[in-house]
């Protein structure tokens, strides 16, 4: 019999998944979420106006920010 089939395991995970959902939801769906975002930003936007002027400062904050969410995500 598996492990996780047994009545008093079954039991301990009941009474730990609302909060383990949202510690789940917040560290790695919400990071995820904001990543994909800005990527879309950053490649429908960002990239295709990059020659015609003021996208240079918001090409840096977002390489940065993609950056720093990348170093989250290795860690």
């Amino acid at each position: 019999m598996p492990v996780f089939g047994l009545k008093s395991v079954q039991i301990m995970i009941d009474a730990q998944y609302e909060r383990w959902f949202w510690v789940d939801f917040s560290a790695f769906f919400m990071p995820e979420l904001v990543q994909l975002m800005l990527f879309w930003y950053w490649s429908n936007i960002i990239l295709i106006n990059l020659g015609q002027g003021n996208f240079d400062d918001q090409n840096t904050v977002v390489s940065v920010l993609l950056l720093i969410l990348i170093g989250y995500f290795v860690l």
